[in-house]
């Protein structure tokens, strides 16, 4: 059973409340079936504190004189730039360098955002954009450069992909205009526009001789965070699986959704939760997220971190810490007519019953969601070598389970209802706080506060420090510093460095000639090589039960890359070319066949891959002939089937999801342990 994530709506709010009421329609028949009732009037908002630090007027006045002071200095010399520079300087490029160099020697998250950022954060953020659901990117030669047309990289069920697109098709123009040797940005830009207009685009396809028309209805593309939800193993286990990628504003009305229809007939018997690659996104999406797993009134995350007090009421007011049902209770925090004065708050979320619209009022959805007797199963990563969003084969980025990921992580094991499994996250403990500034649609994104688990601890793994450069420096916080809580079974976990799993778990590391021909895009090419040849049976072939991939179509890809990969430039060749040069300047000239020996002999390892890591290019060569024809929920299913940190195709394995979450016994052992003298050495470090 595969749940069907194909919503649409009109916008973020529509499919929030859709898919809330049909998951809350779901869970009151199954409350019925085991006599729970899960309907009340109102929820609590959040407990919160304030401790107002008394400060000395005189001293506030000091402190405004000296801004106005570095205000009029930065006027100044921006002046004398722009009126006396040897060449004409672009001020707004000037100004925003000078931004966000001051910003960046306070933290990495601290920053300015220009409108086109400002921009891409709201969507990020909303989960939402105006547009036609496509996927493009500048294709890459052997060497790495941009090629100047446009590719296709993937299409959106729902939208582009319904309307025929595929990845591999050449975008030639945009209502008319031609977009070969435009900025990628700036074709993204035609594309995208007010939902209900429409765009005319003409592309080619690989093998077809004739150029494609196709009018494309603009609308409102869901950026979906649950990309898949399905049922794993044998169909008696009742064993389900949950991608979450995101947390934009409706992640936990996503989740709920599939959640309620995985457990619509019964109660499952463990779930599998994959946080891993999952970057974070809002604090309160995080929270509601945890609502669906944690028992009402147990605490889920509290924020610390410092205000002015005459600017709380509007400032909180943008930030993610108060938002809907969570907002700060700010009669707590201020009285009209005080001076300004710097003040600390802390603020508890709890597990609280989420208000649904029902008619013209809103009834109570009681957590959890999830049955407390199902075993839970949750995944998580570090940093490792990647490729962001799908399917965008040129866009390569590291990602790890982080901030919002890990407070819900964090909950869920210091309250013991869940079974961590994989590398220690990334540890991201801060919480930053997005502000309009000017009247251009800029903003700043600022750090004002750090995050605690239920058990009270903080898991930032770094501080930061001004460098000697004035850039920001960073620290990791030493295993011998770090302190020791307890879960509610009085299990041991540690501060300060990332959530480390219940059970380590180390995952597979691609070899170096799978990642040159990844950030080559040598995947993308040789299968739209092979689209060229398989006009006529190519979507059977990716749409069936057997590989594509045969032995034969392995040897043409390793001679598809001897060729048109000639002017292949392995990972250390740029590095022995300046050992080359420092050679010959120090006059050791002589040394020059030593190198090329050792330039032979590792490109020799290289290739040699091809032979010692066969499965795994194999299996990423399927991905990519695949990407070409069918959906993105297909890609992640297929991938699914040969996850090793999964392996519900390989029940004999111990310590895999799937092994956990069907083995009560094994599962109950793992977040059992109640002796808090209990060593951390088997922890992940």
């Amino acid at each position: 059973m595969v749940v069907n994530m194909n919503l649409q709506s009109k916008d973020r709010n529509d499919i929030s409340k859709t898919v809330w009421n049909q998951a809350l329609s779901a869970f009151i028949a199954i409350s019925l079936v085991f006599g729970q009732s899960h309907l009340e009037a109102k929820a609590a908002p959040p407990q919160t504190k304030v401790a107002p630090v008394q400060a000395n007027n005189v001293a506030a006045e000091e402190k405004n004189s000296k801004i106005e002071e570095k205000v009029e200095l930065f006027a100044e010399i921006l002046k004398d730039i722009q009126n006396l520079y040897v060449e004409p300087v672009d001020l707004d490029k000037l100004t925003e360098t000078g931004f966000n160099a001051m910003l960046s020697s306070l933290d990495p998250y601290t920053e300015f955002e220009n409108v086109q950022a400002a921009q891409q954060m709201k969507v990020q953020t909303f989960g939402n954009y105006g547009g036609v659901g496509l996927v493009i990117a500048k294709p890459k030669n052997s060497k790495g450069e941009e090629l100047p047309y446009i590719n296709i990289m993937g299409a959106f069920e729902g939208y582009a992909f319904d309307a025929g697109l595929r990845a591999g098709d050449v975008l030639l123009s945009v209502n008319g205009k031609d977009v070969k040797d435009l900025p990628v940005d700036k074709v993204s830009e035609l594309l995208k526009g007010d939902p209900g207009t429409s765009v005319k685009i003409r592309y080619s396809r690989p093998g077809i001789a004739e150029v494609q028309e196709q009018e494309l209805k603009r609308r409102i593309v869901l950026l979906r965070d649950v990309p898949l939800g399905m049922m794993i193993g044998d169909e008696a286990e009742k064993i389900g699986y949950v991608k979450l990628q995101g947390f934009s504003s409706s992640a936990a009305a996503e989740l709920a959704y599939v959640i309620s229809q995985l457990q619509s007939k019964s109660p499952l018997n463990g779930l599998i939760l994959d946080l891993r690659n999952n970057p974070g996104g809002l604090l309160t999406s995080a929270i509601k997220v945890s609502d669906l797993f944690i028992g009402e009134g147990k605490d889920i995350v509290t924020t610390r971190g410092r205000l002015i007090e005459s600017n709380i009421a509007s400032d909180t007011a943008k930030s993610e810490l108060s938002q809907d049902e969570n907002k700060v209770d700010k009669s707590l925090l201020t009285k009209s007519g005080q001076k300004s004065k710097t003040s600390s708050f802390e603020t508890v979320y709890k597990a609280m019953p989420i208000l649904i619209p029902a008619g013209n009022s809103r009834v109570a959805f009681h957590p959890p969601l999830l049955d407390p007797s199902t075993r839970l199963v949750v995944l998580v990563n570090k940093v490792i070598w990647m490729k962001k969003g799908f399917p965008a084969p040129a866009s390569h980025v590291q990602q790890n389970t982080a901030s919002a990921s890990e407070i819900v992580a964090g909950a869920l094991q210091d309250h013991d209802r869940a079974v961590i499994i994989g590398e220690t996250t990334y540890g991201k403990g801060l919480v930053q706080q997005l502000q309009k500034i000017g009247k251009g649609g800029t903003q700043i994104k600022f750090t004002v506060g750090k995050y605690y688990t239920p058990s009270g601890r903080c898991i930032q793994s770094k501080t930061y420090k001004e460098a000697k450069n004035g850039f920001v420096g960073t620290e990791a916080t030493a295993i011998a510093e770090r302190k020791v809580f307890y879960t509610d079974n009085g299990r041991p976990v540690r501060d300060a460095g990332g959530i480390e799993p219940d059970i380590a778990m180390q995952p597979a590391q691609p070899g170096q000639l799978e990642k040159e021909l990844e950030k080559r895009d040598t995947f993308f090419k040789f299968a739209t090589e092979w689209q060229k040849k398989h006009v006529d049976d190519g979507e059977a072939l990716a749409k069936g039960p057997l590989p594509v991939v045969t032995d034969e179509v392995y040897k043409e890809f390793q001679r598809y890359v001897e060729k048109e990969e000639s002017e292949f430039e392995g990972p250390f060749d740029k590095s022995l070319e300046l050992m080359q040069e420092a050679l010959d300047q120090a006059g050791y000239g002589e040394a020059k066949n030593d190198v090329q020996s050792l330039q032979k002999h590792l490109s020799s390892l290289l290739m040699g891959e091809f032979d010692k890591n066969r499965k795994d290019i194999m299996k990423r060569l399927e991905i990519a002939i695949r990407q070409h024809y069918v959906p993105e929920s297909y890609i992640l299913s297929l991938s699914l089937a040969d996850d090793e940190q999964v392996c519900y195709g390989h029940l004999t394995l111990k310590e895999k999801a799937y092994a956990i979450a069907k083995d009560g016994a094994q599962y109950q052992t793992v977040l059992g342990v109640t002796n808090k003298d209990a060593s951390l050495t088997s922890r992940a470090n």
